[in-house]
């Protein structure tokens, strides 16, 4: 049975998110939708289903078949789109949950980056001051960029002997809590170059057209702190940073130095300790660390 040709609203295009991302897969959906069924057929399950066939077994527009991370993100945002667009009952929705849950694609191979110390070190120093601070921040409190431009300058919270600070975070999930041990000059040195009025990262006031004064919101977008650090990472070390890499990097650091995963789960806010086990820990066991133990024993 499909479920969404019993709604009775005549959908012939998915809504948009408001995600620049998923926005972008919705258009390509739609841009496809509307090619393939001139007619403006209605937007089914059968359709969904029919799209995501194409997309398994048709070529991208650099003539490669499209990655496994990029056929989930057309997952998410078209179920995303589907929850907006249309008025569904409970039954429904129920329906539409257990159809989505029947579209199998490829497993995205997971794959850690994390950045060397030496160019870690290098693109600090060469760095212009305000991105050097940027990437000091973020490797130092294992924050994600959407965590990081969201801090505001009263959740810093100086210790009570004065020596750095706690950093209050709403994370994933809406889930709240603290990041210690900032180093206070580092957060000095953030408010001298950014000058912040409510947050602890602002851009500069900008008017929104010649002879206006009214100013664009000061907070930076995740799109503008991607670019700089990008830009400075090609510009100094001739290849691309991922500025989600800064995060792995802490994690990976803390875990040489502590040897402990529960204390990298903590500063990373991981909700599960396998995730941690699974990205940062990577010693194995081998047949000659087996012997070594139980030789005398067994």
């Amino acid at each position: 049975m499909n479920q969404l040709e019993t709604i009775k609203n005549e959908i012939f295009t998915l809504k948009y998110v408001d995600s620049v991302t998923l926005d972008t897969h919705i258009r390509q959906f739609n841009r496809w939708h509307l090619e393939t069924n001139p007619k403006n057929t209605l937007i089914s399950t059968s359709v969904i289903k029919e799209f995501f066939e194409h997309l398994l077994k048709d070529k991208n527009k650099y003539e490669r078949k499209n990655k496994a991370a990029t056929l989930h993100g057309y997952k998410s945002a078209i179920k995303k789109s589907v929850s907006k667009s249309f008025k569904m009952t409970t039954e429904e929705k129920v329906a539409f949950e257990l159809f989505f849950k029947k579209i199998k694609l490829p497993k995205a191979a997971r794959q850690i980056k994390f950045i060397s110390t030496d160019d870690l070190q290098e693109l600090i120093t060469e760095s212009e001051i305000r991105t050097s601070l940027i990437i000091r921040f973020l490797v130092i409190s294992g924050l994600r960029i959407s965590e990081m431009i969201n801090i505001r300058l009263s959740d810093c919270l100086l210790s009570s002997d004065q020596k750095d600070y706690s950093i209050y975070v709403i994370g994933k999930g809406n889930k709240e809590g603290y990041v210690l041990g900032i180093p206070k000059d580092l957060i000095e040195e953030i408010k001298k170059n950014y000058q912040g009025k409510e947050f602890l990262f602002e851009r500069d006031k900008k008017p929104k057209r010649p002879n206006e004064n009214i100013d664009y919101d000061l907070k930076f977008t995740r799109r503008q702190m991607y670019v700089m650090i990008e830009k400075a990472s090609l510009e100094i070390l001739g290849k691309r940073i991922n500025p989600h890499m800064t995060r792995h990097t802490c994690g990976r650091i803390l875990m040489d130095k502590l040897k402990d995963v529960n204390k990298v789960q903590d500063r990373l806010r991981h909700s599960s300790v396998r995730t941690t086990i699974e990205n940062y820990l990577t010693t194995k066991i081998s047949r000659e660390d087996v012997k070594e133990a139980f030789n005398d024993i067994i």
